[in-house]
């Protein structure tokens, strides 16, 4: 019944009401191994070394960002290169073409960062040997070979920088959760020692009453219908074990995300929005036991 959310997200959030719980509970409860002092001492960990991690992941897309634009860079280069060269070496490749840092069967730009790399590196050995064939006005030197180089080379070293502190901070957030995780059954199991399956201190503590049944899952294909005239009607699949629906909207990214009053049916209908904004629609059902988990968010546009 009390399984932990897989999620860390959801499990944070979880967490926050049992420390809360806690806080008035422990006592009149009679919890005396699994404190709320060991239990935030296991849980800040889990929420800091999460957070580390999201950061970290976050970091990647601009790596990848840094990548693409040394790397479409460099190929901007080698192309010009490549076409001031035809001067002096011809249009075909050939053992000209060989001494020039290209190879003797294709004249194609190559895609890859490290190809790219390695292609700029032959062509500024080559400018060095043979000055007279850099072309200022096309920025064709070994300056700005040397340049492209450079970049390319701080692109992955960046990203070989980060996927190390992506691991590591993997490890630390594995041995918090893991750490975190043992506690938090552990204060399950011995709540389920000191209260009955159907004291509503369960729900206190942010878990479910044994007696009752479990939680909803989160609803299925949550949708927005717009009804024109500024008004939408909110709609989901109820999942099992739904007794209550609440949908949860906000026009696009704004900070806060209304509720619309829990409902025993899964609809709702939101009416005075303005014409072509863009309202972002998730959704959670609920029973005796409390709200499950919410659903994916969708959008729609007032029509």
């Amino acid at each position: 019944m009390n399984s932990l959310p897989k999620n860390p997200e959801d499990l944070s959030d979880q967490a926050k009401i049992t420390s809360n719980g806690l806080t008035t509970l422990e006592t009149p409860i009679g919890i005396k191994q699994n404190t709320k002092v060991k239990f935030d001492a296991a849980r800040n960990p889990f929420d800091s070394t999460y957070h580390a991690y999201k950061l970290e992941l976050s970091k990647g897309t601009a790596c990848t960002a840094a990548i693409t634009a040394a790397t479409t860079q460099g190929r901007a280069f080698l192309t010009r290169t490549r076409d001031t060269q035809k001067k002096w070496l011809g249009d075909a490749p050939g053992q000209k073409w060989v001494a020039a840092g290209w190879p003797d069967d294709s004249l194609a730009i190559p895609s890859d960062s490290a190809a790219v790399q390695k292609r700029i590196v032959s062509v500024s050995l080559y400018l060095l040997e043979n000055p007279t064939r850099e072309v200022d006005a096309m920025d064709v030197t070994k300056v700005e070979a040397d340049a492209r180089v450079a970049a390319i080379a701080a692109a992955r070293e960046g990203r070989k920088t980060h996927e190390s502190g992506l691991e590591l901070a993997k490890q630390n957030f594995d041995a918090a959760d893991n750490t975190f995780r043992l506690l938090y059954h552990s204060l399950i199991e011995e709540v389920a020692g000191l209260i009955s399956d159907n004291d509503p201190r369960w729900i206190d503590l942010g878990l479910q009453m044994p007696g009752y049944p479990a939680r909803p899952d989160a609803p299925d294909n949550v949708r927005g219908i717009a009804l024109g005239s500024g008004r939408l009607r909110f709609e989901c699949d109820a999942p099992p074990r739904a007794e209550h629906f609440q949908f949860l909207w906000r026009v696009k990214d704004a900070a806060v995300w209304e509720r619309m009053e829990s409902s025993p049916a899964p609809n709702a209908f939101l009416e005075g929005q303005t014409a072509g904004a863009v309202i972002e629609i998730k959704a959670r059902a609920s029973n005796s036991n409390g709200f499950g988990p919410e659903s994916d968010v969708v959008t729609v546009t007032v029509a």
